[in-house]
């Protein structure tokens, strides 16, 4: 599916490393999302499959409290 709209996710636990990488990506203009943790990441997966709006990119945080990078990794769909 062709995406109109593309945009970059991003999820980590750190505020800081989340508002670095945002401002860096924005500055070239790149749309982001960004989540706090696996679980409000995956969340929002599950309504955006099923309205075609997954991102083009995930960048993602392996080492996060409750749900760690490779477990949100297996559970996205």
């Amino acid at each position: 599916m062709f995406k109109t709209n593309p945009f970059i996710c991003l999820i980590d636990d750190d505020e800081d490393d989340l508002e670095v990488m945002s401002a860096s990506l924005k500055l070239h203009g790149i749309r982001i999302r960004s989540f706090k943790s696996g679980q409000n990441a995956l969340a929002y997966f599950d309504h955006a499959s099923l309205l075609a709006e997954m991102p083009s990119l995930i960048i993602l945080d392996y080492n996060m409290p409750l749900m760690n990078g490779m477990e949100t990794h297996t559970g996205i769909k």
